[in-house]
């Protein structure tokens, strides 16, 4: 059996793990934009959620390749799994109203009218505590709409305000109400040093 035959065949085996993707504040939300710009070009998914022609469609039935990022609707289409949080909502609607507008699902971004202004006690406990509640409560949904979860990635500055204490705090909060169901993407790294 060759090498590429058994990949296909694990593939429609094992069932593939779902990521939720959390982007917060103007450093998260701007590479969180980014890395979804990359991830429909590596999956050939168009602006709108439709996958192109030359797709991977055709190599599963149950389209697994793309359950890992995206989740799919009756209609074919695929949605990122993702949430962009941030105080200040001018970069938010960048996207809204940017090409990406129909690729991302309406309830994926949560934004308001106070601004952090680069102080992590705002962004942790006063302003980004206005926010926390409704953010959470969008990770639980996407997380409860995952057949196979397998964890969570954030992307956020680490200082600043709102990345930094808003992104803290959430990460925070899911580690506690996670952590019976915390994954490992890897093995424990080993580092090794040579002279």
């Amino acid at each position: 059996m060759s090498l590429s035959v058994w990949i296909l065949f694990s593939i429609n085996l094992i069932r593939m793990r779902e990521i939720v993707n959390i982007h917060v504040g103007q450093a998260g939300v701007r590479m969180g934009h980014a890395c979804w710009e990359l991830f429909c070009r590596e999956h050939n998914i168009q602006l709108d959620g439709t996958v192109s022609e030359n797709g991977f469609q055709e190599l599963s039935a149950d389209n697994t390749m793309y359950s890992s990022f995206f989740s799919g609707d009756s209609k074919g289409n695929y949605r990122p799994r993702s949430l962009f949080v941030d105080l200040e909502p001018s970069i938010i609607d960048e996207i809204r109203i940017g090409s990406h507008r129909n690729l991302f699902d309406s309830q994926c971004f949560l934004s308001e009218k106070e601004d952090a202004s680069n102080v992590f006690y705002i962004g942790a406990y006063t302003a980004g505590a206005s926010v926390k509640e409704d953010a959470l409560n969008k990770i639980r949904r996407l997380t409860e709409n995952c057949d196979n979860p397998g964890g969570f990635i954030f992307t956020h500055s680490i200082s600043g305000g709102t990345g930094s204490g808003l992104g803290q705090s959430l990460k925070l909060i899911i580690h506690i109400k996670y952590q019976s169901k915390a994954l490992h993407f890897s093995p424990p790294l080993k580092i090794l040093i040579l002279s």
